[in-house]
């Protein structure tokens, strides 16, 4: 193991690069007394890192705050021009999504704009600040006759108050721009209507997300109110063109409003529905019924507060802390909210249906990304609102037929591969997150997408065109879906995911079922194929099995490919999804004994993971590790099931100390809704989530000398004395002042106790050394993470 750490390169430097420090260094802090102070929206908004510093609150439907002209994927980029401040968004997201109804504040030479396209026009971003529920800019405006404008935007769960200080000039007249028809994804259809009192109401269908059919586009609904009354108002479309008239309609049409020369303050709100434009109004009345900015800003960052105050960090830098810490508010701006105040939602049913108080329904579940970290945190940290998820899901597959793989409000847009729900399930059945969750109709549900074939008609398919599996018969058959060896891969987790609820439920029957099927990633190791870099040449690697096309058979192999590699400047192998054999090969957590039988041995396998973990940021297409995107993110925690728990420790701290500083370019790449971010929460933890559908966490290297975790009515330390990143090996561990003899423990024995481990700055050999001691692998039946060993 020694050998292992070595070739790594040993200690991880406390140093990182980017704009402003960048390393996540310098003061010691004590314990964390505002965790919403520290929270820095900005982070991650370069580097493909697609979020927003956009005004929002947890799992929020309103996410409004800036849209920049030039926005190829998020709805903001660094540097560029604003078209407006848009009130919908989706963190992180990988294709255009959301950025509905960008506002812009603008002054106009007259009482009505003189532009031949509104929608086109734009300012300079100034200056700016963001904070949890909260965004301010400076918005210079080039061409105007005076000065710039200062915007202050605070946000409820489904409205947003704004505050608009102009410069205040007798020769313009300050106005508002309300561009209903430019979406970031563009529109496919949108109206406004304006009335003589400042009021707007519109909607807008954007385009289809991320290449989705084109009946899967969703409907946006607002409404906007302003306090001041307006001098003039109208509408724009084209070919019309700006006019005095109340509506228009079409892509690219929007509203106007215009005031008094010399008005200063102007204040609006704008409330969004899914359901239509009275409710976005209703919604407005619900949650904000006054008109004071500062009173929605308090009481959104009192929110942020309490929930991110769950986390309670002691130790470590001020810069690690405002990494950890807005990591975890980036964790939980997703899924959202999708239900409006008086609990109407539109079902995929297509038909609206309503919630009693207390309860919500959620969407924008990023599924192929968030199994792995993100729903397990919150399973733990709001395992109130995760059973809610859970059960939003269990509704989309009662009225559209179908579990989603990746809802956009009531629309299936069939995003990404396998089957994620049925992970997302079982996770918050692990966990604990129930309350309120049906969960016999939620195994009902997932069996039935598991093992009912679609007929690839509409008749069949959700909202006649999402099919929840594809290649089902054939994999339920021979046990792969021939030239897919990603999807295989999925859909082996996802039975296991399945057979674990059913067990815990008590279905013995159904649990051996889907836990027979989940052991089918064995079907997809070709001996022929090793790892690349690996020292010791596997016995095998995961390749795609043979198909008519496009990767057929040849006459002496029943796999397509032994290149175990993408193509230079291919972005991925051919039966992989977004990568290659060498990230994929990894993706057998439920078996990971198995697993390093497979590849040659406990040795074989944890030297060819050292080798894989020896480049950390590599693209798509190189045999490494990438941690820019999801296909291999829970690879360094497999050193915990092969006898290298030191390489664990190490690979976990160099990640954070390299990829994550605390600037801009913070999230190695796109944050999926909060995915990347969760990886580092539970990493900085020192714990991680390594096998989904269950409860177990592998022990790594915690950064925080103390951190307590508050979930539901109990709550867990892990205390780490000496820990920082010259400290990231374990040199012994207690769990509740026993000795903990493995490298896991699940979520439940962990619950109500303190997790102590003692750092220092090189491995302690003889710690968890025996193969007793490593993660095992999972019996599907099982109704137990693993047997704790103490003394």
């Amino acid at each position: 193991m020694l050998g292992l750490v070595a070739a790594l390169g040993g200690v991880v430097p406390a140093s990182g690069q980017g704009a402003g420090t960048g390393v996540r260094g310098a003061q010691a802090v004590a314990t964390v007394a505002s965790p919403a102070s520290l929270v820095d929206p900005l982070i991650g908004t370069s580097n493909y890192g697609n979020t927003t510093p956009a005004a929002a609150m947890p799992f929020g439907m309103v996410e409004w705050g800036p849209a920049t002209a030039d926005r190829p994927v998020g709805n903001y980029a660094n540097g560029q021009p604003l078209t407006g401040l848009s009130v919908t968004d989706a963190q992180g997201a990988g294709c255009r999504v959301l950025g509905d109804v960008p506002i812009l504040p603008a002054l106009f030479s007259g009482p009505a704009p003189a532009l031949a396209d509104p929608t086109a026009a734009s300012a300079v971003l100034a200056g700016q600040q963001a904070s949890p529920g909260q965004w301010d800019g400076m918005l210079d405006q080039t061409a105007a006759p005076a000065g710039p404008m200062a915007v202050d935007l605070a946000v409820t769960t489904r409205s947003g108050i704004a505050k608009v200080a102009f410069p205040g000039s007798a020769a313009a007249y300050p106005g508002l721009l309300v561009k209903a028809g430019d979406s970031l994804a563009g529109d496919t259809a949108a109206s406004v209507t304006v009335g003589p009192d400042g009021m707007v109401e519109g909607r807008a269908t954007s385009a289809p997300f991320c290449g989705a059919p084109a009946a899967s586009a969703v409907t946006v609904y607002f409404a906007l109110q302003s306090q001041q009354a307006p001098v003039s108002v109208g509408t724009w479309s084209a070919p019309a063109g700006v006019t005095q008239q109340a509506s228009a309609s079409g892509a690219g049409s929007g509203a106007w409003l215009s005031f008094a020369p010399g008005t200063t303050l102007v204040r609006l709100k704008v409330g969004v529905s899914y359901v239509s434009e009275q409710d976005a109004m209703a919604n407005i009345g619900a949650e904000d019924p006054g008109w004071s900015e500062s009173a929605v800003a308090q009481s959104a960052s009192a929110a942020w507060s309490s929930l991110l105050g769950r986390v309670a960090v002691t130790g470590g830098t001020l810069d690690q802390q405002q990494v950890f810490y807005t990591a975890l508010y980036h964790s939980l701006l997703a899924p959202q909210t999708v239900s409006d105040a008086n609990g109407a939602y539109l079902g995929f049913d297509g038909t609206v249906h309503h919630l009693p108080a207390g309860q919500a329904q959620y969407s924008m579940f990023s599924g192929w990304d968030i199994q792995g970290s993100q729903f397990a945190l919150l399973s733990v940290l709001t395992p109130g609102r995760a059973a809610q998820m859970a059960q939003s899901l269990v509704r989309d597959a009662e009225q559209g037929g179908w579990l989603p793989r990746w809802p956009l409000a009531s629309s299936y847009t069939g995003v990404m591969e396998g089957d994620p729900a049925d992970e997302l399930i079982a996770e918050a059945v692990a966990f604990g997150a129930t309350a309120g969750l049906d969960q016999q109709t939620a195994l009902l549900e997932m069996w039935a997408g598991s093992a009912v074939p679609q007929s690839y008609s509409p008749s069949d398919d959700g909202q006649g065109y999402y099919l929840e599996r594809y290649g089902l018969t054939q994999f339920n058959t021979i046990h792969y879906v021939p030239g897919d060896a990603s999807l295989s891969l999925q859909y082996a987790l996802d039975d296991f995911a399945i057979a674990r609820v059913a067990a815990t439920l008590g279905d013995t029957a159904l649990a051996d079922q889907e836990g027979a099927l989940a052991r089918s990633w064995k079907e997809l190791l070709d001996p022929a194929a090793s790892l690349p870099g690996s020292p010791t040449p596997t016995s095998g690697a995961i390749e795609p099995r043979c198909s008519a096309s496009p990767t057929p058979c040849t006459a002496s192999s029943p796999f397509s490919s032994t290149s175990v590699v993408a193509p230079s400047g291919a972005f991925q192998q051919a039966g992989f999804m977004e990568g290659n054999a060498a990230q994929y090969t990894w993706l057998v957590q439920d078996d990971l004994q198995g697993l390093a039988s497979a590849l040659g041995g406990d040795a074989v396998a944890s030297g060819a993971l050292a080798a894989f973990l020896g480049s950390l940021d590599a693209p798509a297409q190189q045999p490494n590790y990438t941690a820019a995107n999801e296909q291999a993110l829970e690879a360094p925690w497999e050193g915990d099931a092969f006898g290298a728990p030191a390489l664990t420790q190490l690979v976990g701290h160099r990640i954070a100390a390299r990829l994550y500083p605390d600037t801009t370019a913070g999230i190695p790449g796109n944050d999926d809704l909060g995915e990347l971010s969760s990886w580092l929460v539970w990493d900085d933890l020192g714990l991680y989530p390594e096998i989904p559908g269950t409860d177990l966490l592998a022990v790594g290297s915690p950064l925080f000398p103390s951190v307590t975790v508050r979930s539901g009515a109990t709550q867990f330390t892990v205390r780490a004395p000496g820990a920082g990143t010259a400290s990231p090996y374990v040199q012994s561990a207690t769990l509740g002042g026993r000795g903990l003899l493995t490298d896991y423990l699940s979520f439940h024995q962990l619950a109500g106790s303190t997790l102590t481990l003692s750092m220092g700055p090189s491995p302690d050999g003889a710690l968890w050394s025996t193969p007793s001691a490593w993660i095992p692998s999972m019996t599907p039946t099982s109704s137990a993470a693993g047997t704790l060993a103490a003394s």
